[in-house]
């Protein structure tokens, strides 16, 4: 289905200038096209075709480092905006805008959980993976962890992690999905032989030694679990060590 709309699509003429922030001289129809700005009124379906290319491996290999450099570049003029902004607070209710905002997550979230970005109005973040920093207890990649989702199926999902610090290890817990609805059914290492995991977690944990890298893919049963906000130090179980 996501193929057929996307060949019908790349039918259609892009939007007027200076609607979209895509790349300079992409079309929004082709596979380096990225769009990180966080507007989904107007916005926000542009970013989903880049993404699909780099996932379906029929192109873009760059679409990770375009879509951040996008993202950063969007920020910064943000930034910019709001060091300009001289309104006061009963012009800007006047006027009814909204101020400039620096929090700009699209690609990030696209990035680093495989996700489409959250709707503008109370949607719900349908991440495939969730992080959490074992060592501070709290939501969120490590101090000096990035992270890439490089792979995405309906039955596996590949990553990326490097811990960025030359002094530090690193404790993560990686989540499937979420809140928790999926769970891992198998885990690689790359080039590595698969191992089942017993029992299917929703966890499993991950020690990055001082400027370390982890390839790894894991093995998903989608939806296999009520949803949930509990973090993973709130269950019984302790998340499984990925050996």
């Amino acid at each position: 289905m996501i193929d057929a709309v996307r060949k019908a699509e790349a039918h259609f003429p892009p939007p007027p200038p200076g609607v979209d922030m895509r790349l300079p001289g992409a079309n929004r129809f082709t596979p380096e096209a990225v769009q990180p700005y966080n507007n989904e009124k107007d916005q926000g379906g542009w970013a989903e075709y880049a993404r699909f290319e780099y996932y379906h491996g029929s192109g873009n290999p760059d679409w990770p480092e375009a879509v951040m450099e996008a993202e950063l570049t969007a920020v910064q003029g943000e930034v910019e905006k709001l060091y300009a902004d001289t309104d006061s607070v009963e012009e800007i209710i006047a006027s009814n805008r909204s101020p400039p905002s620096v929090v700009l997550a699209k690609g990030l979230t696209q990035v680093t959980m495989g996700a489409p970005h959250t709707i503008y109005n109370g949607g719900l973040c349908r991440a495939t993976v969730r992080y959490f920093d074992a060592q501070r207890r709290r939501p969120g990649l490590p101090p000096g962890v990035a992270a890439l989702v490089d792979q995405l199926a309906h039955d596996c999902v590949g990553l990326q992690l490097v811990n960025t610090s030359a002094e530090d290890s690193a404790e993560l817990i990686v989540q499937a999905g979420a809140f928790g609805e999926h769970a891992f059914t198998t885990l690689a290492s790359s080039g590595g032989a698969e191992a089942a995991l017993p029992g299917a977690p929703k966890h499993f944990a991950v020690t990055l030694p001082p400027s370390s890298r982890l390839d790894c893919v894991a093995g998903l049963r989608r939806f296999a679990n009520d949803p949930s906000y509990a973090f993973p130090w709130h269950s019984r179980g302790i998340p499984v060590p990925f050996q």
